[in-house]
């Protein structure tokens, strides 16, 4: 299942104990624009607001958008 930015948002939040407060300040947002971006649709981040988010998860932008966009590929005779 392919997963949107503000679930990858709040993953990574809940495996690093993080609020949305200090998540935004790892990011330099603020607590608003990442309570949207969670929210599912309420907000279109900016390539600099990708550009934070991905930096705040260790990641470059190719990386958190590989996150988003491409699913594990099943293996056709079963392996996976």
């Amino acid at each position: 299942m392919k997963k949107t930015l503000g679930t990858l948002i709040h993953d990574y939040r809940m495996q690093h104990a993080l609020s949305q407060a200090d998540f935004a300040r790892q990011a330099n947002l603020s607590q608003q624009k990442v309570s949207r971006i969670e929210a599912k649709g309420f907000y279109n981040p900016t390539l600099l607001d990708l550009e934070k988010i991905a930096h705040a998860m260790f990641l470059t932008v190719p990386e958190l958008l590989s996150q988003l966009f491409f699913e594990e590929l099943e293996d056709p005779y079963g392996a996976n």
